[in-house]
């Protein structure tokens, strides 16, 4: 009961986060912004530690560790993800989360591949695989569907106006670009089994990193802006988010700081290292 309990919590959060990172590294460009920037593939490891524990009893042991890879290749987008975390529980065992994820992405935005598996004390809880791809819709918004690999395949239709999360970045920030605060958009992004609304709110400039990172520290330049996303129930009508987070990011898309809810806690990271990854050779 437990297992399933933390496994939808810590799910969409999970998702969330992921979200947050892929979005806003999708070529963010700040309010009044004459253009977009490129994106700067790149890899980045951030220190996690737990602000709030979302388990009665439970209480944080030490830092986890959050580490993110932005590839682009000729055809696609590459993302792969990996999260660790470990709790103390009230029964005074240690309870470890350990989350992968894979992203492709087309792109034209036309096609998604993911793949991911959580972990609790190295049995998996959960884990989806599969493909999803968006075409033209009659009414001239996307329509497609989602293929969840397994034994039984299963097929489940997509939300209209569905999008993945660099191309549903790309495409939302131009309103941002001309100074709108507010983005509305849905997104599928393989982190779970549904679509999301998502709503990204900009608040301001994002303050001066709380370290300065190992790598490749000159990424962090420029300007930086402050963004609020949060993430609900496509299908509920109440205004309450399943997951809100906040992230400093640079024009370049890399993230210096982040506050994500994951369901289990509450949790702030800190980039403690960035490396930036060669562009494809097409």
């Amino acid at each position: 009961m437990m297992q399933d309990l933390i496994s939808r919590r810590f799910g969409r959060g999970r998702g969330a986060l992921l979200t947050a990172l892929v979005l806003f590294c999708a070529g963010a460009a700040p309010v009044g912004a004459s253009a977009l920037d490129p994106l700067q593939p790149h890899q980045a490891q951030y220190r996690l530690d737990v602000m709030e524990v979302g388990i009665p009893g439970a209480e944080a042991v030490g830092p986890g560790v959050y580490t993110l890879r932005v590839q682009r290749r000729c055809q696609d987008w590459v993302l792969l993800t990996q999260l660790d975390l470990s709790l103390g529980m009230e029964n005074g065992q240690t309870l470890t989360i350990s989350s992968i994820g894979s992203n492709e992405e087309a792109l034209d935005g036309s096609r998604l591949r993911f793949d991911s598996t959580l972990r609790m004390n190295d049995t998996v809880v959960e884990a989806l695989k599969g493909q999803a791809v968006l075409r033209d819709g009659s009414n001239g918004g996307s329509a497609g569907e989602v293929v969840f690999e397994g034994d039984e395949p299963v097929v489940v239709p997509l939300p209209p106006d569905a999008q993945f999360p660099v191309a549903a970045f790309r495409d939302t920030m131009e309103g941002v670009a001309a100074g709108e605060r507010v983005v509305n958009y849905v997104l599928f992004d393989g982190s779970s089994r549904d679509a999301v609304r998502g709503v990204d709110f900009v608040t301001g400039p994002a303050d001066p990193p709380a370290v300065t990172p190992q790598g490749d520290a000159e990424l962090l330049t420029g300007p930086a802006w402050r963004v609020v996303s949060s993430y609900y129930d496509i299908k509920a009508t109440d205004a309450e988010p399943q997951a809100t987070n906040t992230i400093d990011v640079y024009r370049n898309g890399v993230t210096s700081s982040l506050l994500i809810d994951l369901g289990v806690a509450t949790v702030q990271g800190t980039l403690m290292s960035v490396t930036a990854l060669p562009e494809p050779e097409c």
